[in-house]
């Protein structure tokens, strides 16, 4: 993991879409390894790059948003989160490519494991 949060960190002088995309996965390892809290802050910043880069509308953003959403259930915060996350869930599914963890993790969250 430490490797990915490096690889993370030299995005810096990447495009936004490329860093957009690392926080996206690496956001989406960390959650399906557990570490939530580290999940919920690159989903955050994802979220960040994405305000700026990527239309509010764009399944890539919904993805990030239910990241996010998946990240604070797993830490039990949020619960007012699920709405969000059962109406964000079929855009970022529509995307075509959703990182297979963070569809483990949004699976696992909808269905209150």
């Amino acid at each position: 993991m430490r490797g990915e949060l490096e690889s993370v960190n030299a995005l810096r002088t990447a495009s936004p879409r490329a860093r957009f995309d690392a926080y996206l996965e690496v956001g989406s390892v960390a959650l399906e390894a557990g570490r939530s809290a580290e999940a919920e802050s690159l989903f955050a910043a994802a979220l960040g790059v994405a305000d700026t880069t990527i239309a509010a509308g764009h399944p890539a953003f919904a993805s990030a948003r239910c990241g996010l959403q998946a990240a604070r259930l797993a830490q039990d915060r949020s619960v007012g989160d699920l709405a969000g996350l059962r109406r964000d869930w079929p855009r970022c599914r529509s995307w075509g490519y959703v990182p297979p963890a963070l569809a483990a993790a949004v699976e696992r969250a909808l269905s209150g494991r």
